[in-house]
């Protein structure tokens, strides 16, 4: 694993690829001519995920010991004391948010399913803490992974091949996904459904493993950055080149493919930042990635409330501009709130990772 220098041994390129892609995701929501770059930014959010995540599992499983049990529900815990905190403060926010906003609320089944991120599992939610999405994707994937590399360790001894295979495993089980149920689901709705998108982290993951296990030199991570940056992109060439509407290429079963490999790619790079000075600009990029978890739950439920609040005024220009404004100055404030008292101390309670 590269060096990593700055404040608490953070990657000051990663920090810049988790910053830029909650700037594309807000930016998204914010303004309706730039809904499209959320579908960019939660994909570098994926294939992030996957890269960080990567690394701690092949970390754990790479070593002597067995992969068993006790590692298994040591990673759950310690991702689940990182992620379900905020992730059920914003679930029960939303709620009490329908409730008095006279907005529709789940039925109880249906509110369950949320409980236990199967909302999207095999077909689209909608109307509800959408943002929740991208989350259930991300957990089930915690969850599925370390399942499927335990079964895949007893089978193949060579802890290289099995966590492969494993990855292996999920990407063509996405892909079937994918192929069979491109008929039945609504053509918008394929990249949101969990089962069609496990594979977006696991290509992160296989990055992570490249990077840690194989030394790839400078020029090759640059070849490998240059690729990730054409396969990052390759809906606006699509788009370009055949004119179709963006909303069928970003749902498109190979896009969905290109997309998070190519970010994946990206990250050896990326992660690999040489060393730099402490200032204004990396501390704020630092504070804004460790905050994106909290900006990515609370961004949606200000704007909400700020849009019930000025009402039919937002078609006023000006009104409408100094709302959006107002509520990202929030959304920053209250996600640094609850990053320094929620959640930061909770995951301070998390256990030691198992080594």
């Amino acid at each position: 694993m590269s060096t990593i220098i700055g404040e608490k041994g953070r990657s000051i390129g990663l920090d810049c690829a988790r910053a830029f892609a909650i700037i594309l995701v807000i930016t998204s929501h914010f303004s309706r001519n730039s809904k499209y770059l959320g579908f960019w930014g939660v994909e570098i959010f994926f294939s992030l995920s996957g890269f960080l995540i990567g690394q701690i599992l092949w970390r754990n499983y790479s070593i002597e010991s067995n992969w068993d049990l006790n590692k298994i529900f040591n990673f759950w815990s310690r991702r689940w004391w990182r992620t379900l905190p905020n992730y059920y403060l914003f679930f029960f926010i939303n709620l009490l948010l329908n409730y008095f906003l006279l907005k529709p609320i789940p039925q109880f089944h249906n509110l369950l399913n949320y409980a236990v991120f199967g909302q999207n599992f095999v077909s689209r939610s909608i109307g509800f803490f959408e943002v929740s999405w991208s989350l259930c994707v991300e957990e089930w994937l915690y969850l599925s992974f370390p399942i499927i590399l335990f079964f895949a360790s007893k089978i193949i001894k060579s802890r290289s091949v099995s966590f492969i295979f494993t990855i292996l495993i999920l990407v063509m089980a996405c892909a079937a996904f994918r192929y069979f149920a491109s008929n039945s689901i609504r053509s918008n709705d394929l990249r949101v459904i969990t089962l069609a998108r496990l594979d977006a982290i696991a290509y992160g993951i296989l990055s992570a493993y490249f990077f840690t296990v194989i030394k790839v030199g400078d020029v090759k991570k640059k070849v490998l950055f240059f690729i990730g940056c054409v396969l990052l992109l390759s809906p606006i060439v699509i788009k370009l080149m055949c004119k179709w509407d963006l909303d069928k290429i970003i749902n498109n079963q190979i896009v969905l493919v290109l997309v998070p490999l190519g970010a994946a790619l990206m990250l050896p790079t990326i992660n690999s930042s040489s060393n730099y000075k402490s200032n204004f600009i990396t501390r704020s990029i630092t504070k804004v990635s460790l905050w994106s978890y909290s900006l990515y739950l609370c961004h949606m439920p200000i704007l909400y409330i700020l849009y019930k609040i000025i009402g039919e005024n937002y078609k006023v220009f000006f009104i409408n501009l100094s709302a959006k404004i107002i509520g990202l100055g929030f959304a920053i404030f209250i996600s640094s709130v609850l990053f320094k008292y929620f959640e930061a101390p909770l995951t301070a309670k998390r256990p030691k990772e198992i080594k």
